[in-house]
């Protein structure tokens, strides 16, 4: 096998596992994994999270839409976009923002920080 063969093959391959990580992702919201199923392969890690923030403070709130997110849609993966249906649930929470999404990608990046999300791919995050 020349180098040319070993690039054409190496390439895809490439290719398919980024298909697949794409269709899992993007197109297959149906994946097998509720609440309780990540919490079985994450022993407490959501509720260790909440425990962690103070009660009804930003960041115990966008974390308590994570959870419905992950629980009522049966999937690993949420995107940044699910949380337009919760905008105006986080308003009346916290009458002070002013830019509830901006807040929401600022506290994702904050619960990546923690080691409670990690970045799947642009706008799509699950339990690290």
């Amino acid at each position: 096998m020349n180098q040319e063969e070993r690039l054409e093959k190496a390439l895809n391959a490439s290719m398919e596992a980024f298909r697949a990580t794409f269709r899992a992702v993007y197109l297959d919201s149906s994946t097998p994994a509720s609440a309780q199923s990540a919490e079985r392969s994450h022993p407490g890690k959501l509720a260790q999270a909440c425990e962690r923030y103070t009660p009804k403070s930003w960041k115990r709130d966008v974390l308590e839409i994570v959870r419905e997110l992950i629980a009522d849609d049966e999937r690993k993966f949420f995107r940044f976009s699910d949380f337009n249906r919760y905008e105006k649930r986080l308003k009346t929470l916290h009458p002070d923002h002013e830019s509830i999404m901006s807040g929401v990608a600022v506290t994702l990046q904050a619960l990546m920080k923690d080691d409670v999300l990690r970045k799947v791919a642009r706008g799509v995050y699950q339990l690290a």
